[in-house]
């Protein structure tokens, strides 16, 4: 399909509007923290997830008045790319959420894990 039916607020196709956004605003920098990261993986994919669902109303109804479409792929690799992303801010979240725990342990019981470990081993 060479141009989509649905349309943003900009004036793109959708599927060209989110695939611009996606570029923008998807979340690589590491000084932002998992969860920030995970809620705008999160809104981005309720908008692709809406845009996908909206895509195949319009090619059933196309199909349904025997006009001619063609199948778009164009979506498929922000899809990917968005569950990817997911995926390692999950892992991250985890990493990052044992490290926050960590900074809060005192070092005085630091230290006394450290002997105990250094006792046991010897």
């Amino acid at each position: 399909m060479g141009e989509s039916p649905i349309s943003s607020p900009s004036g793109r196709p959708a599927s060209e509007s989110i695939r611009v956004d996606n570029a923008d605003f998807r979340p690589l920098q590491g000084g932002i923290k998992a969860e920030s990261a995970i809620n705008t993986l999160n809104v981005f994919e309720g908008r692709l997830t809406r845009l996908t669902e909206d895509y195949t109303l319009v090619c059933r109804a196309k199909e349904a008045l025997n006009l001619e479409h063609t199948k778009d792929d164009r979506l498929e690799p922000v899809n990917e790319e968005m569950r990817d992303l997911k995926a390692v801010w999950t892992a991250l979240s985890g990493i990052w959420a044992r490290l926050y725990q960590l900074r809060e342990t005192l070092w005085s019981a630091v230290l006394v894990c450290i002997i105990c470990r250094e006792w046991i081993m010897c």
